[in-house]
């Protein structure tokens, strides 16, 4: 039977109409009984659909063309799972606009009593009302390349709009929620055997999603192993002879007491005995030295920051998983398989690793909270009805001008970046996307449609992947619609690059030059096509490196490192991500130009510098200016 991904709410819908006349008044909960259990529950009018348990073995392949996502089942001992716990707000409307062309069962409640008739499956309600929605994907159901295919068919265009947004959502939920290169991600695809994927996770943490959804061992199917499809930290089945050297290395005394050149040489052991039981994926339960995940990148192993992983403890000791919860515990096996899910590292020093200080009312309204409070508290902007669109208070006065517009965006929690540098001789508009998360093409498409004019509507994106993806999507949409549109990416860091350099040099604070100069040369009236040139020009000449003494922090959550006593930060991104520290050096005028120098006319990054550990010299090549 083939059949299409139909909405969910249209499930719920066809739910409700199979459930008839069942269904009792608002705040009457029903439910629905099929041979396993609960299949449907109704509480306070809201129909959610919580959780999809195929019990008998059924068989999966994923097929995609320009207009049809479909899953095809058939008889096998393998299985695909899908748990549903409700949607996310935000990735409601998603679906809705993204799967509107997608070829859908024509009839949903047929596919409904049909697959009543052949699986068992059961839909559960908690009284957590964690919204969120999760894959399990057993590897072994699929093509070790799924992920890769997804990615390079998205940059190829084989899928038409709709779908490629739906699976640029799944792909930029993993990177969101794990923190995970491209790199990273195609390793865990071709090296391990099952991949657990949250999507959309910004909204929401791993253990919210899980909460309440899966309340029992027994309820995953019988050819499935919790231990190898939860998480995605096995290290292969390993003989007891092998983790002696672990063991050892882990009961060795490690204390905050220890000199740094000891600690160094505690973390190289350490590595080299992860190493050595083929262990390429770690999970930490709190924060580790900046050192230590530096070793790790070197040694080609994946860590997940604590920030994503604080409750996997929890969730690993309630499916009975073996756990490392600290240095000082002996490394546990069960059934041979060997699974890291919190493993603990003592903190570097005696700073505390709480939840960041935040003056907030909530986390989750937080950004929408923030551009109210600044379109209150300064004149001459506005905030879009319904949207995190901040644009010029006189923006029908400025279209009639027939001057360019220009818009800029990105993740939240990067202020004054980029409300603030909305007005005269600066940008036209800014959207605005959730913490450390760019904004989606269906919102940055809004912007454009305000924003739009006869000279035309020029965007100003920092280069990521996550904001050049979703700010050139939506450009495609525009031109789609017959507006004047064009996007020009920034990136003008000279500090770190990945090692292929194929993603360019990052966006960095040289982006406010660029709305400065694209700014004035739209109020003199330039074209958008010279604003353009001479942009592209600004940036080959520019080069900027990152300077910082703490870590940041989402709200509601930790730090998401601590920067230690007397160290300075360089090179970092907008995240955080892929810095170097230098430890020791003084804040003296001529300290930033110790960070870098510039010969034959290339930055040379401060990672020449050397750590104050042993062995602790890394070069790092930086681009050409």
């Amino acid at each position: 039977m083939v059949i299409g991904i139909s909405l969910a709410s249209d499930i719920l819908q066809e739910l409700d109409y199979l459930l008839e006349p069942s269904i009792g008044p608002c705040g009457k909960e029903v439910l629905l009984k099929s041979n396993t259990g609960t299949l449907f529950s109704t509480s306070n009018g809201c129909s959610i659909l919580r959780h999809l348990n195929f019990s008998h073995p059924v068989g999966t392949m994923i097929k995609s063309s320009a207009d049809k996502f479909i899953l095809k089942y058939g008889d096998s001992s393998k299985s695909f799972i899908i748990f549903l716990s409700g949607l996310i707000r935000s990735f409601c409307k998603l679906l809705q606009n993204c799967l509107k062309k997608v070829e859908m069962l024509s009839d949903v409640s047929q596919f409904l009593l049909k697959m009543r008739e052949l699986y068992s499956f059961e839909i559960m309600r908690t009284s957590s009302y964690n919204e969120g929605l999760l894959l399990v994907l057993p590897a072994n159901d699929l093509p070790s390349n799924f992920l890769r295919g997804i990615f390079d068919s998205f940059m190829s265009g084989k899928f038409n709009c709709e779908t490629k947004e739906f699976l640029f959502g799944i792909c930029q939920g993993i990177i969101d929620s794990f923190q995970f290169s491209r790199t990273s991600l195609r390793f865990l695809v071709d090296n391990f055997d099952n991949i657990c994927i949250p999507l959309c996770g910004i909204s929401f943490t791993q253990s919210q999603c899980l909460e309440g959804v899966i309340v029992q061992k027994e309820s995953f199917p019988k050819q499935v192993n919790i231990s190898e499809c939860f998480f995605i930290l096995i290290s292969g089945k390993l003989k007891r002879s092998k983790l002696n050297s672990f063991e050892t290395c882990l009961n060795e005394k490690f204390t905050v007491e220890m000199r740094e050149a000891e600690k160094y040489t505690f973390f190289q052991q350490l590595v080299s005995t992860l190493k050595e039981n083929n262990i390429r994926l770690i999970f930490f339960e709190e924060q580790v030295p900046k050192s230590f995940q530096m070793l790790l990148e070197l040694s080609d192993i994946v860590y997940v920051p604590y920030t994503q992983s604080c409750d996997l403890k929890r969730l690993a000791m309630l499916y009975k998983i073996s756990v490392i919860s600290g240095l000082y515990d002996i490394f546990n096996i069960d059934n041979k398989t060997c699974i890291v899910s919190a493993f603990s590292i003592m903190q570097y020093d005696s700073m505390d690793y709480g939840v960041g200080k935040k003056l907030v009312n909530d986390p989750l309204t937080c950004v929408a909270d923030s551009l109210e409070g600044f379109v209150l508290s300064n004149a001459g902007v506005k905030l879009l009805k319904g949207t995190h669109i901040v644009v010029r208070e006189d923006l029908n006065i400025f279209k009639k001008q027939k001057k360019v517009s220009l818009i800029a965006g990105g993740g939240s929690g990067h202020e004054p970046a980029h409300i603030g540098y909305i007005g005269k001789g600066m940008l036209t508009a800014a959207v605005c996307g959730d913490i450390f998360a760019s904004p989606s093409s269906l919102a940055i498409l809004s912007a454009i449609r305000a924003c739009a004019n006869d000279a035309g509507v020029l965007l100003i994106v920092k280069n990521y992947t996550g904001d050049r993806l979703h700010f050139g999507r939506a450009v495609e949409l525009a031109k789609s619609e017959g507006i004047n549109v064009e996007m020009i990416v920034v990136g003008e860091d000279c500090a770190i690059l990945s090692e292929d350099k194929n993603a360019g040099r990052r966006g960095l604070c040289g982006t406010i030059l660029i709305h400065k100069i694209a700014g004035a040369m739209a109020e003199e009236g330039k074209t958008i096509d010279e604003i353009h040139k001479f942009l592209q020009d600004s940036i080959l000449a520019m080069g900027t490196i990152s300077v910082s003494l703490s870590s940041c922090s989402i709200p509601g959550k930790p730090c998401n490192f601590v920067v230690g006593k007397d160290v300075v930060e360089f090179g970092l991104g907008v995240k955080h991500n892929d810095s170097f520290l230098v430890k020791g050096l003084k804040l003296r005028k001529h300290s930033y130009t110790e960070v870098s120098t510039n010969e034959n006319n290339t930055a040379v990054a401060a990672a020449n510098f050397k750590y104050h550990q042993p062995g602790g010299v890394r070069k790092v090549a930086a681009p050409t200016l």
